[in-house]
């Protein structure tokens, strides 16, 4: 298969993502932005742990609509409350003002759950081959963006005033974006429940593959971008540039790997056990990492391990969730995520202050380990 031998639904859907890869530029900037309006490194924990707690307390509230509204309605929410975040971003004053926006931006993430599902209905003819051009088309976008941006935003704007007008920015684009969900995207409505429940049953073969993801999730969030961003900006004297090229090393790296697997059919479980031994090497590096040089190969090879293990996993996830069901347990699957990542920014903080400004990423290292011998009993169960 090729792109445009899609159905004209994933193709729409993913110019969707295409564009998110400009405008996701607010990631990597937004710890950026906090340490230079001086904010600690634990205050920016704590910032991103009480988001994370008010995400799971709206993720349950709205349980009721998402069973109701079709996803583009879900994707349009993600988007509004994110462009009133960014906005308010732009104006903030204080501390106040970017908790608010923190938590109107949760609000949008309780609406994840309609990319899943929007996803399943898209890619249904070949989840695995359509989910691969899903990962890489937005790479090749951000291959090119972030280190423009990044060069703009580092050397020719790059005060704290032009940083206030680039959420701004982004906050209207998200509106723009809105109108192509509603008006361009093809409309697919809620023929499964996205309700959670927290006494789902789950069936017995998925128990592995959620554990895994939930302890992968828990790991990624303690070794956290803006750790490494503490990192490059206040001990290695980087700049946000570097950041983004980082980011960019990341979608070079996941290009690379998709283009080498895409017309190949490797055995799900085996190919992700080998992205996860990849994730490992790269928190290995990352534990270590002296020079930006070396935060580039590590995340060079973690990259490639995330494209090896990723759509094999969400392959083998859609594989064993019963379709009638998909909605509610990957709605089950996404409040565990959340609720593992509460504490997980606050925490990986202090241990960086405390311990190691690196300790973050040993404690990701063995989650990881844990996961490499969980994917050993998935591939004897499964």
């Amino acid at each position: 298969m090729t792109f445009f031998s899609f159905d004209i639904k994933a193709r729409r859907y993913m110019y969707l993502h295409m564009i998110y890869a400009v405008l996701i530029i607010s990631v990597p900037l937004f710890p950026v932005y906090l340490f230079r309006l001086n904010f600690s490194l634990v205050e920016v924990g704590f910032l991103f742990s009480l988001a994370g707690l008010a995400e799971v307390v709206f993720t349950y509230g709205a349980g009721r609509l998402l069973d109701r509204i079709p996803c583009n309605y879900g994707l349009a929410f993600i988007d509004f409350f994110g462009g009133i975040a960014s906005i308010i971003y732009g104006f903030s004053q204080n501390y106040y003002h970017i908790i608010t926006g923190q938590l109107l931006d949760k609000i949008g993430w309780v609406f994840n759950p309609s990319y899943t599902v929007y996803e399943n209905e898209a890619y249904k003819a070949d989840y695995e081959t359509i989910y691969q051009y899903h990962v890489m088309t937005p790479e090749i976008v951000q291959l090119a963006a972030f280190p423009v941006l990044g060069y703009i935003l580092t050397y020719v704007a790059s005060s704290v005033a032009a940083y206030r007008s680039f959420f701004i920015l982004l906050g209207a684009a998200d509106f723009l974006v809105i109108i192509y969900i509603l008006k361009g995207l093809p409309r697919v409505e809620p023929n499964v429940s996205l309700k959670r429940k927290s006494q789902l049953p789950v069936p017995r073969e998925l128990y592995l593959i959620m554990t895994a993801e939930v302890v992968l999730v828990f790991g990624e969030a303690v070794g956290s971008q803006f750790i490494l961003i503490y990192y490059i900006l206040q001990k290695l004297q980087g700049t946000f540039f570097t950041v983004t090229v980082v980011e960019a090393v990341v979608s070079f790296a996941i290009i690379l790997t998709t283009l080498t697997t895409l017309k190949r059919k490797p055995e799900l479980v085996r190919t992700a056990q080998y992205g996860i031994f990849f994730m490992m090497v790269y928190a290995v590096l990352m534990s270590w990492a002296p020079t930006v040089w070396v935060i580039f190969l590590a995340y060079f090879l973690g990259s490639i391990g995330n494209s090896l293990w990723f759509p094999r996993h969400r392959a083998l996830t859609m594989q064993l969730i019963p379709e009638e069901r998909r909605g509610e347990i990957l709605g089950t699957m996404s409040s565990l995520k959340k609720l593992v990542s509460i504490a997980a920014p606050i925490f990986a903080s202090l241990i960086a202050v405390k311990i190691y400004v690196l300790a973050p990423f040993v404690v990701q290292l063995l989650t990881l380990v844990v996961v490499f011998f969980i994917y050993r009993l998935i591939g004897r169960t499964i």
